[in-house]
């Protein structure tokens, strides 16, 4: 909720990351159960030929995995992120058993580790570590503010919406994920009660789920149905918008609203962009996911 994994995309996205390395590659430790060494070598692979397992037949060995990694990397400068490593799955060897085909790469290859737990810095030995702070008060009530209010404000009791927002953003323990997702959840009804309400309930310990599952229980329920859905895939999977729209639709999530000007399609759009404008989904390209924390 702090921040690390959008801080990672930005730099994975940047043109001159683009530019200055010939192979960018990506895989999330957290989401194969345990430092999973054949799900996360076959996410890197994927993440450079989002095709890549279509063209084995046979169930992938480990070896066979990495005599592919070893081919796609070789002569070549590459940044790999390691997204989310944690403790209790991470052991040194297992980790060097992962990256021993990136030997075979040119030099000036880096790789970038995300991560909540201190010791795992100096177990990769690490060159150069960051520490990212929660935000302040003051960036803090900015980010909710922008998405209650979606720029700007111009509901009658602004004054006194602004001053319960404030007293929610100083109880978030400085995360920003929490006041993206409660600012969509306050915007949607611009309702004092509705503020009040939020403000009065115990979320705002260590933990960014009970902040999650407020937003989720002020979901419509059509709109419950459609992100459910989403649980039916691997954390951190890349939806395309539109084949994500047409599945929401032939699960007969989509229903009419006596909307004569628009089509089942138009409709389940309209369900997408409620759902991102909560933060629900993390929009990048043509591409859309839900955090990692969401999908638990």
């Amino acid at each position: 909720g702090v921040g690390k994994t959008t801080l990672a995309k930005l730099v994975y996205d940047d043109a001159k990351v683009k530019q200055h390395f010939e192979l960018r590659l990506w895989a999330s430790v957290s989401t194969s159960g345990g430092f999973h060494k054949i799900d996360i070598t076959e996410q890197i692979l994927r993440s450079a030929n989002p095709t890549y397992p279509a063209s084995i037949h046979s169930e992938p060995t480990l070896d066979m995995l990495q005599f592919h990694l070893s081919q796609l990397v070789a002569s070549k400068r590459f940044l790999l992120v390691l997204d989310d490593i944690r403790e209790e799955s991470f052991t040194s060897m297992a980790c060097q058993e992962i990256l021993s085909p990136l030997s075979s790469a040119e030099k000036g290859s880096r790789i970038l580790v995300t991560t909540t737990t201190a010791s795992v810095p100096a177990m990769l030995g690490a060159s150069c570590t960051y520490h990212l702070n929660v935000l302040d008060i003051e960036d803090l009530w900015s980010l909710l503010k922008k998405y209650a209010f979606h720029g700007g404000p111009t509901h009658d009791s602004t004054q006194e919406l602004e001053e319960i927002g404030r007293n929610i953003a100083s109880k978030l323990k400085g995360l920003p994920l929490a006041a993206k997702m409660l600012g969509g959840l306050l915007g949607a009804t611009k309702s004092t009660k509705t503020w009040m309400n939020v403000l009065d309930k115990e979320l705002y310990g260590d933990s960014i789920l009970p902040v999650l599952e407020l937003s989720y229980s002020y979901l419509p329920r059509r709109l419950k149905q459609c992100f459910s859905f989403c649980s039916l895939f691997p954390r951190n999977y890349k939806f395309n918008k539109r084949v994500l729209i047409q599945l929401w639709m032939a699960q007969g999530f989509v229903q009419s609203q006596n909307s004569a000007d628009k089509n089942m399609e138009d409709l389940a759009e309209d369900y997408f962009e409620e759902l991102l404008s909560r933060s629900f989904f993390d929009v990048r390209r043509e591409a859309c996911e839900t955090h990692y924390v969401m999908h638990d």
